[in-house]
């Protein structure tokens, strides 16, 4: 039975600043309001917010009291809208963060503007609203809108119904938010995760006996620095081996660090000041490098000691986001690139109408259309 929504109440919020002569600020600000009346008046915001709370009491033992509930809905609003504005902006987890704490618009359309003290979501929170609800809800969201914009116009303040005359479909790449993807970087990257985290399990209280964390870190940099090196001097072959035999010793000893951190962590978490989803948080994030980074180690003697090559279907890319590929788009500025294919479908308006996106490699073209003209035809009932 789905649960009955409590209606937020009316707050006072500050008013938005007056700008002048900044047409940039102007035609944003627009464009906000715009979207903000969309999501209002269309029900998309009321839609998330139902289905949002559904899953939430659901997953839980007993029926929330209605101040909780009123909070969970308010958290789930502002996922969607700092989702929205976060990929309109093109940023990533902090550099957002760090705008909405200074952007008194943004702080408007996220609707944690204040009059005393603006709570500004962190980077990781940020992260969790981006997975608030599931893939197949939010394309039930967006077929719902575009169903609205067939039949109902009016109602969401458009000039004209949504023309379904013509297609246009295309691929594009997700571009990965990770770094260049070189081998002995992995090893680096894995190396900082566990230690870090190692770092948070023995201020919590929970130690083993091992070295400061601190000092794997800097032997760690130190052979990043000299590998970074090797490139400059004579021999750099052999440089390059000799310094990528002594990370993989040095990651060896680090895994077994962090793995016995990790085991204490999950047998004595009572005697630190968290909860278990937190330690649960601090154990995924081990567990998650601790999978990976055997299999870094082997790519990158493969590839630097061995000089063999590996196949793209075997390489990782990063050990934060196994699913990203290596996409050979055969572009000029980008013949190679990581990410994910992404194929986008919209019509002479502009409208996006249907999307989808591949962990593998996406098929043809040939292949692609059909499919994506019956989501159509199935989300527009035209």
């Amino acid at each position: 039975m789905p649960c009955q929504l409590i209606p937020f109440p009316q707050e006072l919020r500050p008013k938005l600043p007056t700008i002048i002569g900044n047409v940039d600020y102007h035609t944003l600000r627009e464009r906000l309001e715009q979207i903000d009346a969309v999501l209002r008046d269309s029900g998309l915001e009321r839609d998330f917010v139902q289905r949002a709370l559904q899953r939430w009491t659901c997953s839980g033992k007993r029926l929330p009291t209605a101040a909780q509930q009123l909070k969970f809905q308010e958290r789930a609003r502002r996922a969607l809208r700092c989702t929205i504005l976060q990929t309109l902006l093109q940023e990533d987890y902090r550099g957002f963060s760090c705008q909405l704490a200074g952007h008194a618009l943004y702080q408007w359309f996220c609707l944690i503007d204040a009059l005393d003290a603006v709570r500004v979501p962190s980077k990781s929170q940020l992260q969790r609203f981006s997975r608030w609800l599931s893939a197949a809800e939010l394309r039930a969201i967006h077929d719902g809108l575009l169903r609205k914009a067939v039949e109902e116009p009016k109602k969401l303040e458009l000039k004209e119904a949504l023309d379904l005359e013509a297609y246009f479909l295309d691929s594009t790449c997700l571009k990965a938010n990770i770094h260049f993807p070189t081998d002995w970087v992995l090893l680096r990257d894995g190396v900082r995760t566990l230690m870090k985290a190692t770092i948070l399990i023995r201020d919590a209280g929970l130690r083993g006996r091992m070295e400061a964390p601190e000092a794997f870190l800097r032997r760690m940099n130190r052979l990043s620095m000299e590998m970074t090196q090797q490139a400059r001097r004579a021999g750099s072959k052999k440089g390059r081996k000799r310094v990528l035999r002594q990370m993989k010793a040095l990651v060896g000893v680090v895994q077994a660090h962090a793995r016995r951190h990790r085991e204490l962590l999950d047998r004595h978490w009572e005697r630190t000041e968290w909860s278990r989803p937190q330690t649960e948080q601090v154990l995924r994030r081990i567990d998650a490098v601790l999978e990976l980074l055997p299999r870094a180690r082997k790519q990158a003697h493969e590839r630097i000691i061995g000089g063999r090559q590996v196949a793209n279907a075997e390489k990782i890319l990063s050990l934060y986001d196994p699913d990203v590929r290596v996409i050979v788009r055969g572009k000029a500025g980008a013949e190679v690139e990581f990410g994910n294919t992404a194929i986008l479908g919209e019509n002479r308006q502009g409208i996006i109408l249907d999307y989808a996106l591949f962990r593998e490699s996406a098929p043809a073209y040939s292949h692609l259309l059909f499919p994506s003209l019956v989501r159509v035809m199935e989300a527009t009932g035209k």
